[in-house]
């Protein structure tokens, strides 16, 4: 497994001497440097962040996880058309709005986490896939652990991976670039974290170099004291968890939703009508009789789907199966029944 980023792609370490930007190597013709339309201080922040860290991992794996057999990255949005495939886009998109080739995209997964496989466009978006090296040190202590691979003034963009953004990845950063500080979390309306933060790796290394640090009742706290840490609310949600089959179906009925130009504000209205299918979708290897019916359903590769059966909102993993003229709604059909 490579231990660094220059390892995996051949490139200068993110942080270290040598690497160049795309807006740097124009200004060797032109005094005129690159612009996002904000402050000078806003710049200067968005122009010091050095990779995108993606957390995918867990103490113990999901009942959905282990019905899935597989990364939650792996699974499909769309057809042919993975969680990967749409961290990829926003990765390609926030690297364009820091003048960049490719911004390197750290996968860091859990040691009971499966591991997502990459194919040859992922890597060239600057995505590695990464084993959490230490089990007990917790996310404050594994953030502290990559910040001494980058100078002081570096800045790492952490995101949950088990979630679909709703919102731009490169709007999210350049909005919390506004507020300033050393932390800036990303955070929903009702003051629930988003998922998403923007830190500088000065204020990582005050954090201890052994033991477990949480990174909410632990690391923030130390932080505070010696750093500033900022709040940047969101009027909708950034993104939507994936953490059990009911949630998955209702990211992919955002995403087809937003596919179709839907409004953000509606994703999450109480009486928006769920009559309609938004999503049905059928993996390659995955056996769907003539005559079913899926209505927000998905059924993934291993899984099949008898004649007459219908399934409403619910995901056949692996080894399932959905019984002739069977029925169901709300459901996560795993091959132990």
């Amino acid at each position: 497994m490579p231990q660094s980023i220059s390892e995996a792609h051949g490139t200068v370490l993110p942080g270290a001497t040598g690497t160049t930007t795309r807006a740097e190597r124009a200004a060797k013709s032109s005094p005129v440097f690159r612009t996002f339309g904000q402050s000078a201080a806003t710049d200067r922040r968005l122009q010091s962040i050095r990779a995108v860290v993606l957390l995918e991992g867990s103490v113990g794996a999901s009942p959905f996880a282990s019905a899935i057999g597989r990364s939650l990255l792996e699974l499909p949005v769309a057809h042919q058309r993975s969680f990967l495939d749409v961290w990829r886009d926003h990765m390609k998109r926030l690297a364009d709005l820091l003048g960049l080739d490719r911004l390197p995209c750290r996968v860091v997964i859990g040691r009971n986490t499966a591991r997502p496989r990459l194919r040859a466009d992922h890597v060239d978006a600057g995505m590695v896939v990464e084993h959490d090296p230490s089990e007990l040190r917790g996310t404050g202590g594994l953030l502290r652990d990559l910040s001494e691979q980058y100078d002081e003034q570096a800045s790492l963009l952490v995101l949950n991976a088990a979630q679909l953004l709703v919102q731009p990845l490169d709007a999210l950063t350049a909005d919390a670039a506004t507020r300033g500080g050393d932390v800036t979390l990303i955070a929903n309306a009702d003051g629930t974290p988003a998922g998403a933060t923007l830190v500088r790796c000065a204020a990582l290394k005050c954090l201890p170099a052994i033991g477990f640090v949480d990174f909410k009742e632990q690391a923030l706290p130390l932080i505070a004291k010696e750093h500033q840490v900022t709040v940047r609310y969101c009027t909708h949600p950034s993104g939507l968890p994936i953490r059990t089959s009911a949630d998955y179906i209702a990211a992919l009925r955002a995403h087809g939703r937003i596919a179709d130009g839907d409004v953000l504000p509606r994703i999450r209205q109480p009486f928006v009508e769920r009559w309609q299918s938004v999503v049905a979708v059928v993996e390659h290897g995955a056996e769907v009789a003539a005559g079913a019916k899926l209505h927000d359903a998905v059924v993934l590769r291993g899984a099949i789907v008898e004649p007459g059966a219908v399934a409403v909102r619910s995901v056949v993993c692996p080894g399932g199966r959905l019984l002739r003229n069977a029925r169901a709604v709300d459901q996560c059909i795993t091959a132990f029944g």
